[in-house]
């Protein structure tokens, strides 16, 4: 091994292991989480991702356990609770509207549908200022 040869590095680490176990459980999560701040913080990653979406819409729709089983338990709860809110009379008529405005997009999107803009058109607002 080259470290053989370093008298200094023999004398921090006289063993392998020694220098092992400290590169392995706290080198190696350091430099991860590093990169993935790194990554995150490019305008490169925001931008892949920007037409990613715009490239594969259908990443706006419902994945099959969320068609079957996710939203309508969410529907039926926000519907119960609109019920009661309604029998107490907490609602205005705006929220109501609302109300109703919501519960008409789970069922767009159980049949198939999209709900939204895919990227919500931050793409097309980043070509047309370049």
């Amino acid at each position: 091994m080259a470290g053989r040869n370093v008298p200094d590095l023999q004398a921090v680490f006289p063993k392998f292991l020694i220098f092992a176990l400290p590169a392995v459980f706290i080198g190696f999560p350091l430099a991860v989480f590093i990169g993935w701040i790194h990554i995150k913080g490019s305008r490169a990653f925001s931008s892949k991702l920007d037409i990613s979406v715009e490239a594969n819409p259908y990443a706006y729709k419902l994945t099959l356990g969320f068609q079957e089983a996710i939203v309508p338990l969410c529907s039926k709860l926000l519907q119960l609770l609109t019920k009661i809110s309604k029998d107490k009379n907490l609602l205005t008529a705006e929220e109501e509207s609302d109300i109703a405005d919501i519960q008409k997009k789970p069922r767009v999107l159980i049949q198939g549908g999209m709900v939204g803009t895919p990227g919500g058109g931050r793409l097309a607002s980043l070509l047309s200022e370049a």
